[in-house]
């Protein structure tokens, strides 16, 4: 089981583990999980992160603000988060808007992330990525409600499928 510390300072994120053996948390792990691009000269405010376990790997996504827009990151582990594939992989790509709300799911070799992201117009959708290689490639489904009926209680729900880069 792999547990988070947040700390107060840049809203960092950091893992501890939890050791069935002597049922007690390990100390924080020393590698910042939420920064490690070289491109990135000081650490922005990271939120909500979201941990699955399939098996031996481990995910971790999370919400960062980084420039003017709230993204979804994501980083993989193939030892159950003894360490971590170097880099992280934005998952919501292509949109320059807010994504919150993140969540994940793992199970075998499926991963699947899901988030709201606020359009430029202010409209809201729910996307689902979805991996079937161990979080290696992703495609998504965009999910909206569109209230153009006029009934303004519900509405009718589409979807379409997208690939990410």
């Amino acid at each position: 089981i792999v547990g988070f510390v947040r700390r107060t300072t840049d809203s960092e994120v950091f893992l501890a583990g939890w050791n069935d053996g002597t049922g007690a948390w390990s100390s924080p792990s020393p590698t910042r999980m939420d920064w490690d691009d070289p491109g990135i000269t000081t650490p922005e405010t990271t939120t909500s992160p979201r941990v699955a376990m399939a098996g031996s790997r481990a995910y971790l996504v999370w919400e960062e603000l980084r420039g003017s827009a709230r993204n979804i990151y994501l980083r993989r582990s193939t030892d159950g988060g003894s360490s971590w594939v170097a880099g992280e992989r934005r998952v919501d790509s292509g949109q320059d808007t807010d994504s919150f709300s993140v969540g994940l799911a793992a199970f075998g070799s499926d991963v699947y992330v899901v988030w709201e992201n606020m359009g430029a117009d202010r409209s809201r959708r729910i996307y689902v990525a979805s991996s079937s290689d161990v979080a290696t490639s992703f495609g998504a489904l965009v999910v909206w409600v569109d209230y153009r009926s006029g009934s303004g209680r519900s509405g009718d729900v589409y979807s379409r499928g997208l690939l990410l880069p």
